[in-house]
């Protein structure tokens, strides 16, 4: 990349990798966006605002969403949404988060863009939110054990979540939940076999990948890095 990054977000939209927010290699919030298309990267917008530091972001269709995050000159967690779109090369805003928080896992299902849980200072959240793009509205989804800092995934008809940390429990979470949109419940399947928070999930060639996080809780988001990398198999190919 251009840029060193951390606590940042990546997202693929019209068959490119977007990399945006964060915190740069110098300890500054980075403004600038790039995009990678599949031969070199290339500054392509700058975030609008001062910066944030570890919102999430979910793509439906041309646009991307930029979801919470903790404003980087206050370190005050906000309930703005931001939309990119990247045709137009615009940004606009959304209906914001009924709630500000940061650390929060954005995942696109069935068509709708879900926040699930996130934290401010001290205090993890549970909330489950749904986005109602037609009526620009959040609408309140299935709520889930209280955790920051997870990863989830839209696969085989629903949404998986995993890892995180819980800061009450002072603990690094392994957990992986599936949400059961027939009995409304979150699921608990075989977890982890390492526990980790910041953990960032993918879906590729049909299972998910676990990518790096951190194994120490605590540590807010100056977290050690790891290079572990856990493959899920959810039980379907979709």
């Amino acid at each position: 990349m251009l840029e060193g990054r951390a606590a940042h977000a990546v997202v693929v939209a019209d068959g490119a990798v977007y990399a945006m927010a964060g915190i740069g290699s110098d300890g500054r919030p980075v403004l600038a966006v790039e995009r990678f298309d599949g031969r070199a990267w290339r500054h392509e917008t700058h975030l609008p605002g001062h910066g944030l530091n570890a919102p999430a972001a979910a793509v439906i269709g041309q646009r991307i969403y930029l979801i919470g995050g903790f404003d980087t000159t206050t370190n005050v967690p906000t309930a703005q949404v931001l939309v990119y779109d990247t045709h137009a090369r615009r940004w606009s805003t959304a209906a914001p988060l009924p709630r500000p928080l940061g650390s929060p896992a954005a995942v696109v299902h069935e068509g709708a863009l879900y926040s699930i849980g996130g934290r401010s200072g001290l205090d993890d959240f549970g909330n489950v939110w749904r986005y109602d793009a037609g009526a620009d509205r959040w609408v309140t989804g299935t709520a889930i054990a209280a955790r920051g800092t997870h990863g989830a995934v839209s696969t085989c008809g629903s949404v998986y979540v995993f890892g995180g940390e819980s800061q009450p429990q002072e603990r690094v979470l392994g957990e992986v939940l599936r949400l059961d949109t027939a009995h409304d419940a979150w699921i608990e399947l075989a977890p982890m076999p390492t526990p980790r928070n910041f953990a960032r999930a993918v879906l590729y060639g049909g299972a998910v990948w676990v990518a790096g996080g951190s194994l120490s809780p605590g540590s807010s988001h100056e977290s050690a890095g790891s290079r572990i990398v856990e493959r899920f198999d959810p039980g379907c190919r979709p």
